[in-house]
């Protein structure tokens, strides 16, 4: 189990890239304005709404005004960091991949554990997973695609993953405004 862990972190923080030969170094790329390259913007959407929200005084469901103010910016930074790895340097070893890896591990830590802080109802508790699921469903799906290099697959899936939690919380939010 050390050694998995081991090369789990290592390969979490390699400036390498996860995506595979046929595709790399510049052969396929994404449209930077393509709903692929822009899905990356979704969490920097979903943070700034909930900064906004924060400081217009407004009751959240996403919690009080310090977790607000967590949530707001990790999102805000993950969408640059999704950018950076996922568009910008797509298929290129970069800073900017153990970057994204580790805020985006760190993020869906924060959010995991959010509930014990936040006060909620059970029907919100299942529906904030629900989103977190159906979420990872898509990272999965996503990866499969690429080890499958299934090109239009991993587009799809992996504009999914950017997409169904940042807009599935907003729309939970949304749901369950106080």
């Amino acid at each position: 189990m050390w050694s998995h862990l081991q090369t789990q972190a290592k390969r979490t923080c390699s400036l390498k890239t996860a995506i595979p030969a046929p595709w790399a170094e510049g052969r396929r790329r994404p449209k930077f304005l393509g709903l692929y390259g822009l899905s990356s913007w979704c969490y920097s959407v979903l943070g700034v709404y909930i900064i906004i929200y924060r400081h217009a005084g407004q009751q959240s469901v996403f919690g009080p005004p310090q977790v607000c103010l967590v949530d707001g910016t990790l999102l805000l930074v993950q969408g640059c960091a999704s950018f950076g790895c996922d568009v910008l340097t797509f298929g290129f070893a970069s800073w900017w991949k153990p970057f994204d890896r580790i805020l985006a591990i760190l993020l869906g830590m924060w959010l995991a554990v959010k509930p014990i802080l936040v006060v909620m109802s059970p029907a919100q508790i299942l529906t904030y997973y629900g989103v977190g699921a159906a979420a990872v469903f898509c990272k999965l799906r996503s990866e499969t695609a690429l080890r499958g290099l299934h090109w239009g697959g991993f587009l799809a899936w992996h504009t999914y993953w950017h997409t169904v939690a940042p807009m599935g919380l907003l729309l939970w939010s949304l749901y369950f405004a106080r």
